[in-house]
């Protein structure tokens, strides 16, 4: 799933529709809520937004 800075859905592939549950026009018109949802890591701990993958990489300046 690639996602603005704003944290809108731009585009998402079928590993991402699978795991989701959604197709990805689906995601793209739901990202304005998407901020409502909660993510966890591979142990069930909540992610915290500073700590989400995209904001991390963003924030150290990595690709």
């Amino acid at each position: 799933m690639v996602q603005a800075r704003d944290g809108r859905v731009l585009s998402a592939n079928a590993a991402a529709e699978r795991m989701l549950g959604m197709s990805e026009a689906e995601l793209r018109a739901e990202s304005q809520g998407i901020s409502d949802w909660r993510f966890v890591d591979e142990h069930g701990q909540p992610l915290t937004p500073t700590t989400l993958p995209p904001n991390r990489a963003l924030s150290e300046r990595r690709d």
